[in-house]
């Protein structure tokens, strides 16, 4: 999990999400300027690790947002998450 977050583009992703709230892979990879692929990989690893979830747009089943979850909002509010991202 840390490895994760402190790439540049799985730290971009945390960011947006926790400042942005739900997006989709779309939106995130305009947002952190990655490519789609790499934010789709990313995001595999952060539900794998209970940072983020995923919420299934009822409409589409190809255009689901994602959200950080309260796990990594507590650790962004008591600064474990800049302490991980290096800063």
């Amino acid at each position: 999990m840390v490895q994760l977050i402190a790439r540049r583009s799985g730290a971009g992703i945390v960011r947006f999400l926790v400042l942005r709230g739900a997006m989709t892979i779309e939106e995130i990879a305009k947002s952190t300027r990655a490519s789609q692929r790499t934010v789709r990989r990313h995001l595999e690893e952060l539900v794998d690790c209970d940072l983020v979830d995923e919420l299934p747009n009822r409409n589409s089943s190809e255009t689901s947002r994602f959200v950080a979850n309260n796990r990594i909002i507590a650790a962004a509010a008591s600064g474990h998450l800049d302490y991980v991202l290096g800063r």
